[in-house]
């Protein structure tokens, strides 16, 4: 059994020293969690944010990142004598008595620019309402009328845009950090791959906000944040095939960035068998979503969550062929996303039925109310009248995003595009697909950069 030595620099608290008797390899986050009360007595105990949460294939939402900035708001370093390397959650940790790891102060953002601009551009109206209220709490049409004012100035939109944009990123960039191996996120810090690495923490955004709009759609008492969220979802539909076209050629990207004039096989990660590779489209990807084409791979593979997948990729045999089934998975499915012929949005609910059952049980009422006998005559003739207003109402008020079913508990599974082939075979990318294809991109990224520093790939050169 070895020793570890962890040491805290916290500003504006003493520094502390422990050392962790450590018996085998652990995550850096179990280190953590087994010595949270000891390193970390300013933050909230581990026990709301479980490995399962953190190791899950799903957790870039409000629940998990708001844990995580309870009880990990830090930023850890090794310190091997006059180097420091970062350390993640993520990362594997053993005993050794020449390095010690250092806890210290998350970094800092301060953008006040929002609040500068809008107070020097808006003085006089703040004036004014301060002036009126006499210190009492604005009232609530006094409030919408400025922010009215504010929201329609373009000047004022592009700053609350690009301030929102930069905040969400900054929040969930922290988390996501966490989730790549340091290694391969030092690989990722230089000038070439710069935009990719942004990409990534801009996709997590992506995912995080989808999650929220799913969350809130369907709240009875908040119709205003209820349109904004389906309205959201159903725009970012559009969208969902540029962002994964970015996602799926990243590991391309990559391996030019570390290797230029290199490909997979001179790395070490063969082909996958001619048997296989004949029809692999056809027989593995067609007519399946993403999910359900790597659930056929990881069920031969001893992972139940990310955190046992990253482990894989650290130990993984390049010649093991559920290794070459991940990484050229992702290679065909971007080639097919490249090439589609056609990209349709995949409607989870029948719209069209359902308007159509309701304007037939309309004709049903108005037949039966035209072969009523009555002495009132005229009340059938204006009920009449008001279910074929009521008719032509819902045959011209079409929901932009009426497609959607937001009462569905699987709404991501069953939600996306649909992506054509040349042969009329498709396959689909759906929300949940989303989350998924970037856990397993960071996987296969540091799969990449472990095979480049392999003894063959570099005899190979």
């Amino acid at each position: 059994m070895k020793a570890l030595t962890i040491r805290t620099l916290f500003m504006g608290q003493k520094s502390k020293t422990i050392r962790v008797e450590l018996d085998g390899i652990r995550s850096f986050k179990q280190l953590i969690d087994e010595n949270h009360h000891e390193l970390l007595p300013g933050l909230s105990e581990p026990s709301v944010f479980l490995d399962d949460r953190f190791a899950s294939w799903e957790n870039l939402n409000s629940a998990v990142l708001d844990d995580f900035n309870a009880s990990y708001d830090f930023s850890a370093f090794w310190n091997r004598g006059t180097e420091r390397h970062p350390i993640h959650l993520i990362d594997k940790v053993q005993g050794t008595v020449e390095a010690e790891i250092i806890i210290g102060t998350g970094g800092f953002r301060i953008d006040d620019s929002i609040a500068f601009f809008l107070i020097e551009k808006y003085r006089q109206t703040f004036d004014t309402i301060s002036i009126q209220e006499s210190g009492q709490a604005l009232e609530e049409t006094q409030l919408f009328r400025f922010l009215e004012e504010v929201l329609s100035e373009t000047d004022s939109h592009i700053l609350v845009d690009s301030f929102s944009r930069r905040t969400a990123e900054h929040r969930i960039g922290t988390f996501v950090k966490q989730l790549i191996p340091s290694a391969l996120w030092m690989e990722m810090k230089t000038a070439n791959l710069e935009y990719y690495r942004r990409f990534i923490v801009h996709f997590a955004n992506q995912v995080f906000t989808l999650d929220y709009c799913v969350e809130h759609s369907n709240l009875d008492n908040q119709n205003v944040l209820q349109d904004v969220c389906r309205g959201w979802i159903n725009d970012f539909l559009y969208r969902v095939q540029n962002l994964m076209l970015v996602l799926l050629n990243i590991p391309e990207i990559f391996l030019k960035s570390i290797r230029p004039g290199s490909d997979l096989k001179s790395i070490g990660i063969d082909e996958l068998p001619e048997t296989e590779r004949a029809n692999y489209y056809k027989n593995r990807i067609a007519n399946k979503a993403i999910q359900e084409v790597y659930r056929e791979i990881l069920k031969h593979v001893p992972i139940e969550n990310y955190q046992e997948y990253i482990e894989y990729c650290e130990t993984n045999d390049f010649a093991d062929i559920n290794v070459r089934r991940i990484v050229y998975t992702f290679r065909i499915l971007y080639n097919k996303l490249k090439h589609t012929s056609n990209v349709w949005i995949i409607k989870s609910r029948d719209e069209e039925g359902i308007t159509k059952r309701r304007m037939e049980d309309i004709d049903r009422q108005i037949e039966v109310l035209t072969n009523t006998s009555h002495p009132s005559r005229e009340g059938i003739e204006s009920e009449i009248r008001k279910l074929e207003f009521r008719k032509e109402f819902i045959d011209n008020a079409r929901s932009a995003n009426g497609h959607l079913d937001f009462d569905d508990p699987k709404f991501k599974h069953h939600n996306g595009i649909l992506v054509a082939g040349a042969t009329n075979t498709t396959f689909r990318i759906t929300f949940y697909d989303l989350e998924l294809c970037l856990k397993l991109l960071i996987g296969i990224l540091y799969m990449l950069n472990k095979a480049n520093a392999h003894p063959a790939a570099q005899a190979a050169f």
